[in-house]
């Protein structure tokens, strides 16, 4: 036998002297489990393996290009210490790189990393005190800060995605502490002879001689997976507690938006104030939406055209300034100060006033300050027509319908109630909706076109997943690379490059990879969430949610496991008959997959964690696009006062797929629980500050992410518990399996019973607490009692004294209720004052409500500007140069805080949280 062919197969000696282990390896590279007879034989690629009663002896008929560095093919040596190293150094370096330059630029880039503790956009009572400057004096007073300021400075949802992100810490840390004492010396004397990391997952237990081992995997399963149930629970508990507190609170229940509701699908009988009148009680103000589509259309078309007149008038501003200035510069200043005409045409010749075509390159030539300010001033009339129309009974009417009511208390009983005999008629309805987040555009749809656009959009991201699945196919391929050498003689090139650089390509490449291409999902998603009817950017969120959690338990983690698997001993799938030897092969294999989600974790845990600290995209883009583009004072208003921004829906499931891979693999390879607990807390710290000092919350959906998170977190414990199933199944173990299939009951039965409890009770506010005194969800816009006061109960009981997190922590029916909590919500009184304009315009469409915009021009010395503003007057247009101005060098300047107080635009107006 040639050395080529001993690289990749043991000699007939080997096999006769380990006649166990011979049988094990070859049925993992076995057409099927049965043989025809004593003397037959069966080919496996070229080589053929005799059976013979006494022992297995292999005759190799061809060589092989597989490289003796990478063992043989039955059992190829593996490289994920190499590829856990290389992901290490590299993801630790960048980590380090960029942590040092967060500490380096955080101090004086202020605007860049802690725009919320002053920036004007920022409510004051909404701005957090500011961190020490120091190198790492800010480290402390971060880690430091409690929960209740994180609910008052940002929102109830920023609270809750930091709570997920310390539960998951808490359940894999204690997941460290459960499975490895058990696991590990199972695993590492289990006798498979794995290598390198791969000795300390389950594949590493012989399911001949140590099967029986099986029980320690059960047992730590158990006590793992019964505290993560138990956890669930208790954050169930919590999150109920928490959000009725809040809702309860007064900087909530004071809102319009918290005794406001939206009905749909309202059937044509009671399309009308007096129907709906009769229908709910306590009605203050109703608006039933309207068709504005041409309204709509001419307000976006009118505000287009008034920021393409603000940046022609900022142009021809400027260039009449660079040419004084040259002017004086040169001495030929007195000259053109002596000719006649207007300020502006002294500077700045007609030829080079600001101007463009009406189409696109056949288009007729016009000067676009004189034509802007036409259409504009026609615009202006057309859209006071139309307001005006739309005030009369001479509009279409769409089938939905905003309800403000005099309480809180009675918002909650409409919303509660069934207010319709027929099906799918005045619903769905939805409490809590801002104006500020309104999908208008689905507020159209009827009850079957709902219905409809749901299918057709569930179909299509069926498809999505099934497309998506080919390239996340490849990454999972990529993963185990080494593995396919020995396989596919065709990429025997691969054993040439140097292990370190193969370790790179097995480990950081396919997580980087995985990595980018779910980046391109989002768009999609949303765009799929307004199609179907969400009504507001919360309510898309959470349904982007649940669609994007899909996407990565499938792609991020089942594809690529599986591939990775397959990956692992190609050859062998390629001769597999049988269902049930395909899946007791793959059963074998996924174990090995672990390695690859080592390496995501380090990719996420270290590089992404850092790379949300640093914002190194959003720094180059302050620091020079804003150079680049912002050339009037409203965009360069626009620039500093948006701030970045978080989209639950596609932010939590990134989270919690990497808990659900953790849960998955911990009684299969639990190695990769301490990785998760070092990534999580990562995360932790890095969106604790972020969220406080950076991030904007526009969005909220008052905490109803967190439950649906929780949720998919059972995804895990199913996924470990259908494995187990199947490997155990592979080592003929009855006990285990008999002992798993429980667990899986048990674990639907917690589910079911979970729902149970707690689905009536995640929206609505129950309805002892909108009766207990005091209670800000009885009273109205008028202060006063709108429900009876309640008689001493319970609620009067003050909460239980301080004890020890663990008691705590076990006893939630104590300590994660309503009055335990309480003190987490602000207590402080907060009364929104509302104008009788912005109440009677709360719920109608912004189009019915728009004002005719400011042009927002820039000073300058020899008085264009105030030449300019003159100008727009003869055509109805209002402008105004304060605050902004024209520097020596020609630059549009502008003044963010003028006496303390933030600088707008002339067109502002700030409103009251609704």
């Amino acid at each position: 036998m040639s050395n080529a062919n001993q690289q990749c197969l043991p000699t007939a000696q080997a096999f006769s002297n380990s006649p166990r282990t011979i049988r094990r390896r070859s049925r993992a590279l076995a057409v099927n489990n049965t043989r025809a007879s004593s003397d037959s034989y069966f080919s496996v690629g070229e080589r053929q393996i005799t059976r013979h009663p006494s022992k297995w002896v292999t005759i190799t008929t061809s060589s092989t290009n597989c490289d003796e560095n990478i063992g043989s093919a039955a059992t190829p040596e593996s490289n994920s210490l190499s590829g856990f190293l290389s992901s290490f150094i590299v993801n630790g370096a960048i980590f380090s790189v960029m942590l040092l330059l967060f500490i380096i630029l955080r101090a004086s880039q202020r605007r860049q990393y802690a725009p919320r503790t002053y920036v004007g956009a920022v409510k004051k009572e909404k701005r957090p005190d500011p961190l020490p400057d120091g190198i790492f004096s800010w480290v402390g007073p971060l880690v430091a800060i409690n929960e209740s300021y994180i609910i008052e400075k940002t929102s109830l949802d920023s609270y809750f995605f930091l709570r997920y992100l310390k539960v998951g810490v808490i359940m894999t840390l204690v997941g460290c502490f459960i499975t490895w004492p058990i696991l590990f010396p199972l695993n590492i004397t289990g006798g498979a002879g794995q290598k390198q990391l791969d000795v300390l997952a389950m594949g590493n237990v012989d399911k001949v001689t140590h099967k029986n081992w099986y029980y320690g995997h059960i047992l730590a399963a158990y006590l793992f997976f019964g505290f993560v149930l138990f956890t669930i629970y208790r954050e169930m508990m919590h999150f109920v507690a928490v959000r009725q507190a809040y809702l309860c609170s007064s900087m909530y229940a004071n809102r319009i938006s918290a005794r406001t509701i939206l009905v749909t699908s309202i059937p044509d009988d009671y399309l009308g104030v007096p129907q709906l009148l009769k229908l709910f009680d306590n009605v203050a103000r109703i608006w039933i939406n309207t068709d504005v589509k041409e309204l709509e259309e001419t307000v976006e078309e009118r505000d287009k055209l008034a920021i393409k007149l603000e940046n022609a008038e900022i142009k021809y501003i400027r260039t009449a300034d660079k040419n004084r200035r040259l002017a004086i510069k040169k001495g030929t200043a007195g000259d053109a100060d002596a000719e006649s005409g207007s300020v502006g045409a002294r500077w700045v010749p007609a030829k080079d006033r600001p101007s463009h075509k009406l189409k696109f390159v056949i288009g007729q030539k016009v000067d676009t300050i004189e034509w802007s300010r036409t259409e504009l001033k026609a615009l202006n009339a057309k859209i006071k027509d139309l307001q005006e129309l739309q005030r009369t009974d001479q509009v279409k009417q769409m089938n939905s319908a905003f309800i403000e009511f005099t309480t809180q208390q009675a918002a909650q009983i409409a919303f509660q109630c069934l207010a319709s005999n027929l099906p799918l008629h005045m619903a769905p309805r939805y409490i809590g909706i801002t104006p500020e987040e309104i999908v208008w555009s689905s507020l159209r749809l009827k009850w079957w076109e709902r219905l409809l656009k749901i299918a057709l959009v569930t179909a299509f991201i069926a498809a999505l997943v099934i497309f998506w699945s080919f390239p996340v196919a490849v990454v999972g391929t990529i993963s185990n690379i080494n593995y396919l050498t020995c396989q596919l003689p065709w990429l025997g090139f691969i054993n040439k490059i140097p292990q370190a650089i193969l370790g790179v390509i097995t480990g950081l490449l396919p997580a980087a990879m995985l990595a980018v291409l779910m980046a391109l999902l989002p768009i999609i998603l949303r765009m799929c969430a307004q199609i179907v009817g969400k009504p507001s950017l919360s309510h898309v969120e959470l349904h982007v949610q649940n669609s994007y959690f899909a996407f990565q338990v499938i792609q991020v983690f089942l594809v690529t496991t599986l591939s990775s698997a397959v990956a692992s001993s190609i050859e062998s799938i390629l001769n597999l008959t049988s269902p049930s030897a395909i899946t007791n092969f793959l059963a074998t294999n996924i174990p090995k997959a672990s390695n690859f989600y080592i390496s995501y974790m380090l990719l996420q845990g270290l590089s992404v964690s850092a790379g949300a600290l640093l914002q190194i995209a959003g720094l180059i883009v302050s620091k020079i696009l804003s150079f680049i583009l912002d050339s009037t004072p409203r965009k360069k208003w626009n620039r500093w006062t948006s701030l970045s921004g978080l989209g639950w829906g596609t932010v939590f499931p990134v989270y919690t797929n990497i808990v659900v891979i953790a849960l998955t693999y911990a009684p299969i390879a639990p190695l990769i629980l301490g990785f998760a607990t070092i990534g999580l807390t990562l995360f932790y710290l890095a969106y604790k500050h972020n969220l406080l000092f950076v991030y904007d919350n526009s969005i909220d959906t008052k905490g109803m992410v967190y439950p649906r998170a929780l949720y998919q977190t059972l995804t895990g414990v199913y996924l470990a518990e259908a494995c187990m199933i199947g490997l155990f199944a592979i080592g003929t173990a009855p006990g285990p399996i008999i002992l798993s299939v429980i667990l899986l009951v048990l674990t639907i039965l917690f589910q079911m019973a979970l729902t149970n409890a707690f689905g009536p009770m995640l929206e609505p506010l129950p309805r002892n607490l909108q009766i207990s005194e005091n209670n800000p969800a009885t009273t109205g816009e008028t202060g006063e009692s709108g429900g009876e006061k309640a008689a001493p109960t319970a609620l009067a009981i003050e909460a239980p004294p301080k004890v020890s997190m663990v008691k705590k922590f076990f006893q939630p029916h104590i300590y994660a209720t309503y009055l335990s909590v309480k003190a987490l919500i602000p207590q402080d009184e907060v009364e929104y004052t509302y104008t009788p304009e912005e109440r009677e315009n709360a719920y109608v469409h912004p189009a019915l409500a728009a004002s005719e915009p400011i042009l927002w021009l820039a000073k300058d010395e020899a008085g264009v500007s105030a030449e300019e503003i003159e100008g727009c007057k003869a055509f109805d247009i209002v402008a105004s140069d304060e605050f902004a101005w024209i520097d020596e060098k020609s630059k549009v300047q502008w003044e963010p805080v003028v006496d303390d107080q933030q600088v707008n635009p002339p067109d502002y107006a700030e409103k009251q949280p609704m």
